[in-house]
């Protein structure tokens, strides 16, 4: 769980596995975070770890659920 201030960028940071991404080695392609059910901003590119990072600018008060999918 991550505890942010109001008006705080919330980092988002998604990890892809050699295995999710049907192959070995580092991983291609991009990664589509949804915030409460709807798709946040654009898909976001996997670097060169086979990670995914972005943060949101703004967040309502509260708790939220984060989805992040490999594509």
């Amino acid at each position: 769980m991550l505890h942010a201030r109001e008006g705080q960028k919330v980092p988002l940071i998604a990890a892809v596995s050699p295995a999710a991404a049907a192959g070995t080695g580092v991983p291609a392609g991009t990664v589509r975070f949804s915030v409460d059910g709807e798709e946040w901003g654009e898909p976001v590119k996997l670097d060169e770890r086979g990670w995914a990072v972005t943060s949101l600018p703004r967040l309502a008060p509260g708790e939220h659920e984060v989805e992040a999918r490999f594509q």
